[in-house]
């Protein structure tokens, strides 16, 4: 007989119990000390390995179905083992390693302005979008988009439910065209803001974020000019100041290689001013009149208000940043600094373009508009993509998943990979090999 709805719940009350609260842990309530320590480090291990996913063809250029080779998103091992890193009283400690974030991040977005603010709070790149929206942004402003349409988008969804009206640059995005579009959008309208995507992941596109802002002061400078720097941050070259940049959205999960949690903006003066000078009617987790007094005080070196649930995350984000930006630079720890990690992803973008387009390979984007980070490649005529899959898998490359007669590969680079030298070439004779085995008609 089925037990009663009283019984039913005594059941399902009793399993509830016999979770001890006080042993779970405030980012993950679902995963106890041991579990979630495990689960990272397997993530960590696993990000050591190339891979191949699949995304989906709606992504992507109209022309381009991809198979991507890749490594697995990548955490950053020094952060991670940070993360576990025993500290005697972590909320104590949080004002000198937030200090020490905040001074980074000026290296990292290229800013010397002691009147622009580096903002780190809990969250993720999407709440960049409500900060703009509630704090950059009033109902009824009109903001142009560059971008790609998939991205425009998400842009749109996340800031047309403030009542902000968003217009997307109808030209291609990334092609030579597109700064005469943007001007002539401006002479035709008043636009609050530009909002360019700095890197499209799923296109392999990156805009000239100097050329469009110079385009924007000299058309329109009174628009704010804002970076999605979601996939570019700590791999393309990002000058702040130089360019005239006002707001960059980014986030610690992409290429900055920690877990996901804190949302990583950067503000200009006049930004600062915009978002401080009244209340805003915002959401309490993305009012810059609350967060940047905070910003301030910690960069300072004084303790502030933040959630305990991220504290461990600003910890790991100290020790991410730092080895970004190359501090303490030394040959035993072979750090690079941040503008030669940058030159390195160039450098293996650029190996791999030359190197394949001699076995055949089409390079989809040319180097003025590709992304250090992701490469596009059309496989030679007549090469069977499924059983090139195959042979990559069997030299290293380990497939993950993969699309049935698609057309075109993805090269996604991880800092583990391209600093280690060997990584570019070991690519590369593994496609060699891979070729001369179907051309032979070998298994």
């Amino acid at each position: 007989m089925a037990p009663s709805s009283r019984n039913r719940l005594a059941m399902f009350g009793a399993h509830l119990n016999a979770q001890d609260p006080t042993k779970m842990v405030p980012q993950f309530p679902q995963m106890y000390d041991h579990q979630r320590e495990d689960y990272f480090i397997n993530q960590a291990r696993s990000s050591q390995l190339p891979r191949i996913c699949d995304t989906p063809s709606d992504r992507i250029l109209p022309e381009i179905s991809p198979t991507t080779v890749s490594c697995a998103p990548c955490f950053n091992g020094i952060a991670i083992q940070n993360l576990f890193a025993t500290k005697t009283n972590p909320t104590t400690e949080l004002a000198g390693d937030f200090q020490k974030v905040l001074q980074n991040a000026r290296v990292l977005f290229g800013s010397t302005d002691p009147k622009s603010q580096p903002i780190v709070i809990p969250g993720s790149e999407t709440l960049g979008w409500d900060i703009v929206a509630g704090n950059l942004a009033n109902p009824s402003d009109k903001i142009l988009t560059v971008a790609s349409p998939q991205a425009s988008e998400m842009v749109s969804d996340s800031l047309e439910m403030h009542r902000i009206t968003v217009v997307p640059v109808e030209g291609r995005f990334g092609s030579s065209g597109i700064l005469g579009e943007v001007a002539e959008k401006l002479r035709e309208s008043k636009y609050d803001a530009i909002i360019i995507t700095h890197v499209e992941e799923s296109t392999g596109l990156r805009s000239d974020i100097q050329e469009i802002a110079t385009t924007v002061r000299d058309v329109s400078p009174n628009t704010l000019v804002i970076v999605d720097a979601t996939w570019s941050l700590g791999v393309e070259e990002i000058q702040f100041d130089k360019w005239g940049i006002d707001f960059v959205v980014s986030a610690s999960h992409t290429k900055i290689g920690l877990p996901v949690g804190l949302n990583i903006c950067f503000a200009s003066e006049r930004s600062v001013i915009k978002m401080t000078k009244e209340e805003k009617r915002v959401i309490h987790s993305a009012s810059m009149s609350k967060w940047i007094p905070r910003m301030k005080a910690f960069e300072a070196g004084e303790h502030a208000t933040f959630p305990k649930s991220s504290v461990e995350l600003v910890h790991s984000l100290k020790a991410a940043l730092g080895e970004i930006v190359g501090e303490g630079l030394d040959e035993k720890t072979q750090s690079t600094t941040l503008s030669q990690r940058v030159e390195k992803y160039r450098t293996t973008r650029d190996f791999l373009q030359d190197e394949l387009s001699g076995l055949g390979f089409k390079a989809v984007l040319g180097p003025l508009c590709a992304a250090h980070v992701v490469s596009y490649f059309m496989v030679p005529n007549g090469c069977d993509i499924d059983h090139f899959i195959a042979l990559m898998e069997t030299s290293g490359v380990h497939i993950e998943s993969s699309a049935s007669g698609t057309s075109a590969i993805k090269f996604e680079h991880s800092w583990n990979d391209i600093k280690e030298t060997a990584y570019a070439q070991e690519v590369v004779d593994a496609v060699r090999e891979a070729l001369l085995i179907i051309d032979t008609g070998k298994l």
